[in-house]
């Protein structure tokens, strides 16, 4: 675990130094037990640096929007329904209590 730390580590000097202009080789020569293990990665790092930033389409920047406004819109609870309100059984008491009356 402490090896692939430092490796990180070592890693990220490394880049930052390169990418504020230093020569990648002579970053590697001070760190020789690593340079043929961090060499391949600066590579990769600098091929990933050249791509073009991704342009989405209006319909996919739409729908992501749609469905994070729709995640943070709190839902209202679902009441469940009775099957008969109070409402009814009060009328139901009324009218057979005059039929029975």
């Amino acid at each position: 675990m402490r090896d692939e730390i430092e490796r990180a580590e070592v890693l990220d000097g490394c880049l930052e130094r390169i990418n504020l202009g230093e020569n990648p080789e002579r970053v590697l020569e001070e760190h020789p037990d690593l340079a043929d293990e961090i060499r391949p990665l600066l590579a990769l790092a600098r091929d990933l640096g050249s791509l073009p930033d991704p342009e989405p389409s209006v319909e996919s920047l739409t729908a992501t929007f749609t469905r994070l406004v729709l995640a943070e819109t709190p839902q209202a609870p679902v009441r469940k329904r009775r099957a008969f309100s109070m409402r009814l059984w009060a009328r139901a008491a009324a009218v057979l209590l005059v039929v029975l009356a």
